[in-house]
């Protein structure tokens, strides 16, 4: 496949998405006329584009074992279970940061615009924006298993969280102290809870680490 070709159609995907997404969280405050009924599935559809066309190459060599070890791979089930639009704030945000590092990248087509000294000072933040994408990942994991009892998110929303972070916390210092910060947050506030909660906690937390950290 053309690399050009890769390369568009992965930025307007993006942009599309990031721009929808926008105007959806603007009309929790605002009324906003047009696309205002957007389905949800639209988004996930839109974003999925990008994120095969990222992994078009091991695609079309099928390398499986190769794609399955992709943390963009894991975005995909998330993204094709087509959850709520709250379940898809952390890609929102990696998306705005891979938006703005590809006009920072590409500073000889871009650096005429008004906008581009802007993403130079975001990308200044970079480390920012990775360690929200990362802290949104793992609070997904468990708005994502409470949110099947709301039909707001189901089993393979859960399974993509869980591969996204596991790919995560294997590559990145960041995300492992972020998970035993969280975890040791958690195990402080537990006891407070009714004794059913702290026994469905013990359990999720257990399972979850387990599942993470298992190669």
């Amino acid at each position: 496949m053309d690399k050009k070709l890769i390369k568009d159609v992965w930025l307007w995907s993006q942009l599309s998405f990031a721009f929808l997404y926008t105007l959806s969280i603007l009309r929790i405050f605002i009324k906003i006329p047009i696309l205002s009924n957007l389905p949800c599935f639209s988004l996930c559809l839109l974003l999925s584009i990008s994120y095969i066309m990222t992994m078009s190459k091991k695609i079309l060599t099928s390398e499986i074992t190769s794609i399955v070890s992709e943390t963009n791979f894991y975005c995909l089930i998330v993204l094709l279970s087509f959850p709520s639009k709250i379940l898809l704030l952390p890609f929102y945000v990696s998306s705005i940061f891979n938006l703005v590092d590809f006009v920072v990248t590409n500073k000889r087509q871009y650096h005429k615009y008004f906008f581009y000294e802007t993403c130079k000072n975001i990308i200044i933040k970079r480390d920012i924006f990775i360690f929200s994408v990362y802290l949104l990942d793992v609070v997904g994991i468990f708005v994502a298993s409470v949110g099947m009892l709301f039909r707001i998110s189901n089993v393979m929303t859960v399974i993509g969280y869980c591969g996204m972070v596991r790919q995560e916390y294997l590559r990145s210092e960041k995300m492992k102290i972020i998970i035993s910060d969280f975890f040791k947050l958690l195990d402080s506030k537990v006891d407070k809870m009714p004794e059913i909660v702290k026994q469905w906690y013990v359990y999720s937390r257990d399972s979850k680490v387990k599942e993470i950290k298992t190669e």
